[in-house]
């Protein structure tokens, strides 16, 4: 099972789509705790074994990098990545959902690489390819409660936030059968040039082009206000930069989203889940 594709893609365009790939994990309701780890129905769950190392710096590779080597569901790695991107990807939030925490967690960059026991390893091989996502997600919180020390506090505000809607003349896309459940999600960010992406979604529903578009713009949630019910394949192309494009560079994610499937973006308020970061101290070296 290949959890997510290689990513080559500048560090933060990688994060932000491996980020994706763990917005599944079980969700969280308010309430305080003081510390936070991986439970299933079979209760806690946790990685056999980690190492955690700082990142050395390489000029030649700067790329981050979340999951199973090579389809290898019994090993789960991380390469040059920062304690709030682990996480981002463990909890399913963006960036704008968490505060809190020492500066470190922002510039101090790690690898990791845990190993699952074989018993958990038969277990997931019986598992959809969403569910082994899940798993390994809280497997991923257990070792920040353990390694980490984390502790944080979980809240809900309501905040500013955009409304996906069909624009005038309906959407510009057609339904798709949903592919095989054990093959890729369906969708495959990447990067398309140097300030530009492509989503490409094959027979998936709107559920799943949000939890990408979530992290695509940046600093606000993305709520489906489209009615779309079935499953869709499409293609979107745009530029990074949220502000208006120069004449030849790729279009805003705003004007993408319109001109090539006939949505829009439109200003509004929601719930939004929050996490604040209580205390969290740095691994020791193993």
């Amino acid at each position: 099972m290949k959890q997510i594709r290689s990513i080559v893609a500048p560090a933060n365009l990688a994060v932000l789509c491996l980020a994706v790939v763990f917005l599944s994990a079980p969700p969280f309701s308010a309430q305080s705790v003081t510390q936070d780890s991986g439970t299933a129905a079979g209760g806690e769950i946790s990685f056999e074994v980690a190492s955690i190392k700082k990142h050395v710096p390489d000029p030649s590779h700067f790329f981050s990098f979340f999951g199973n080597p090579a389809g290898d569901i019994s090993r789960w790695t991380a390469t040059n990545v920062t304690a709030r991107n682990l996480i981002g990807v463990a909890y399913g939030l963006n960036g704008y959902q968490m505060t809190g925490g020492p500066s470190w967690i922002d510039t101090e960059e790690f690898d990791v690489d845990a190993k699952v026991d074989d018993s958990m390893v038969q277990q997931l091989q019986k598992l959809t390819r969403l569910e082994q996502q899940k798993r390994m997600a809280l497997m991923l919180r257990s070792l920040l409660a353990g390694r980490f020390k984390l502790q944080v506090t979980r809240s809900t505000k309501v905040a500013p936030a955009f409304a996906l809607v069909v624009a005038k003349g309906g959407p510009k896309f057609k339904e798709a059968p949903p592919p095989d459940p054990q093959s890729e999600q369906g969708f495959s960010p990447q990067s398309s040039g140097p300030n530009g992406v492509t989503i490409t979604m094959n027979g998936k529903p709107m559920s799943v082009f949000m939890i990408y578009l979530g992290g695509a713009v940046p600093g606000r949630p993305v709520i489906d206000q489209t009615g779309l019910k079935g499953t869709y394949a499409f293609t979107l192309r745009y530029g990074q930069s949220l502000d208006a494009p120069g004449q030849n560079e790729l279009p805003s994610i705003f004007t993408a989203l319109q001109e090539q499937l006939g949505l829009r973006l439109e200003n509004t308020k929601t719930p939004v889940e929050m996490m604040n970061i209580d205390h969290i101290e740095e691994p020791s070296p193993n």
